[in-house]
């Protein structure tokens, strides 16, 4: 199942990134997945989006959760070089899940989320490596503000510490698109509060 996955996550990755195939360099890939700003250019970029979820439970009670969240948020990156950047990315998000059991269990409920998530500030950085591109860097998050939940359930999006996360990856152009692959991993995660 696992390199179904992986197989699937390659392959949409190609895919996605064939529309910009026109705009890669001679010397260093720019695919949208690991997206870098280029040398002097300051890019603003807004984001939003949904993401929602079924989760179900085999245990008694048949516990059903059902989430449902909408981020909006802005970035800013600047390209100090063809191979450094940096990138600050600030999102609210509100959100809502709700929990349902089988008659005779105590767990029905809905909570509500909402409030800004943590502010992440980026470092990257890319060297032509043979054919490709490699790629690598870390993110920095921490909360500005506590992370909260309140007597009903309720809470916000902050998670009231901080994280340092080193990426690497490398990336081939091949065809009109990239094939490419990374890892991540959190390095340090402080104290949420």
């Amino acid at each position: 199942m696992h390199i179904l996955k992986i197989a699937a996550m390659i392959i949409a990755l190609s895919l996605l990134n064939a529309a910009h195939a026109d705009e890669v360099a001679s010397t260093l890939s720019n695919s949208e997945f690991l997206h870098q700003a280029e040398a002097g250019v300051v890019e603003l970029t807004p984001s939003t989006g949904l993401a929602f979820g079924t989760e179900s439970a085999r245990a008694a009670g048949g516990l059903k959760r059902s989430t449902i969240v909408t981020p909006i948020g802005v970035g800013l990156a600047y390209g100090f070089s063809q191979m450094f950047s940096a990138d600050f990315n600030l999102s609210y998000g509100s959100g809502s899940s709700s929990t349902t059991c089988d008659s005779g269990y105590s767990c029905n409920n809905n909570h509500k989320q909402k409030g800004l998530y943590d502010p992440s500030f980026d470092l990257k950085l890319r060297l032509p490596v043979g054919s490709g591109t490699l790629r690598f860097g870390a993110e920095i998050t921490t909360a500005i503000e506590k992370s909260k939940i309140d007597s009903s359930g309720d809470s916000n999006n902050a998670t009231g510490g901080t994280s340092v996360t080193p990426f690497v990856a490398y990336e081939l152009p091949l065809g009109p698109g990239f094939l490419g692959g990374g890892v991540k991993y959190d390095i340090y995660k402080g104290d949420r509060k």
